[in-house]
């Protein structure tokens, strides 16, 4: 009996439908895909689970990254913290969750809230406030992103998102420090109109109406075009549109709050105050 040793034809593993780099493009789009559905679920997982983190917890995390600028005026210090203290009356902060307060000496237009209560103000912004309910919008603005701990759900959603980037591009994700802890704090809509809500709610407490509310984000509509460098930090953290001024003229008729009402002044060395504190 003769034994043939056949020689298979060329290509009969190849589909005839596929090329290999066909096959390669399908394999990559179906990981890409499979990546980005996984850190999605992530992020919305990590969002619930952001919050149930103690507050205590979250300040230890604050300690690496909470900027050495304390309020060196006694004046605007003492003031401050009594608006503060004004707002925190009608802000229903949790149990245990308490607000720090910082103040930056830089033409900056920007006010933000970051890990452990923490809340930077800026002179560039705090130099344009027409009256101290303005000045109060922006401050309960600020509480009630702490009070809803959006700085740690933005943190954490921001890091799922920059390691699964990362993983893609294979390179390792980049040390956190103050500045990539900036770019992470990015608030998305839902999160920017329910801490407008709660700064309605405690401005509503406060004063007996919202004057200065709508008015604070009517400043910033006029300083987009005046000041284009330093506004363009402020949209980094607080994004802008027209529906939320709207959605302050809701929230006023829905829950009796009169719009608008007398406005309280700002102390007469108020703006003294602001360009002392270094000094």
């Amino acid at each position: 009996m003769e034994y043939l040793n056949p020689q298979p034809p060329e290509g009969i593993n190849t589909s005839p439908d596929h090329s290999p780099v066909r096959d390669l493009l399908w394999l990559s789009a179906g990981a890409l895909v499979l990546v980005l559905s996984l850190t999605a679920v992530l992020v919305l997982a990590g969002g619930w689970l952001a919050r149930q983190v103690p507050f205590a917890t979250e300040k230890q995390l604050a300690a690496r990254f909470a900027d050495d600028a304390p309020i060196h005026s006694p004046q605007l210090k003492a003031y401050l913290e009594d608006l503060k203290n004004r707002l925190l009356a009608h802000s229903d902060l949790p149990a245990g969750m308490d607000i720090t307060l910082h103040y930056v000496d830089d033409d900056t237009v920007n006010a933000f809230a970051t890990l452990g209560g923490h809340v930077v103000l800026f002179r560039g912004l705090l130099e344009q406030v027409p009256d101290e309910n303005t000045l109060a919008m922006v401050l309960a603005h600020e509480i009630a992103h702490v009070k809803h701990r959006d700085p740690l759900v933005a943190l954490s959603r921001g890091l799922l998102i920059s390691t699964a980037l990362a993983s893609l591009v294979g390179k390792t994700p980049a040390p956190l420090d103050k500045a990539a802890l900036l770019t992470l704090l990015r608030y998305g809509r839902g999160m920017e109109q329910a801490a407008d809500a709660a700064a309605a709610q405690a401005l509503a407490g406060t004063y007996g109406h919202l004057g200065g509310s709508q008015s604070l984000f009517q400043l910033f509509q006029q300083l987009q075009g005046q000041r284009p460098a330093a506004w363009q930090a402020f949209l980094q953290t607080h994004p802008l549109n027209q529906q939320r001024i709207d959605q302050l003229q809701a929230l006023s008729e829905a829950n009796n709050w009169p719009l608008t009402g007398p406005l309280t002044p700002l102390p007469a060395g108020f703006q003294d105050w602001l360009k002392a504190d270094d000094e």
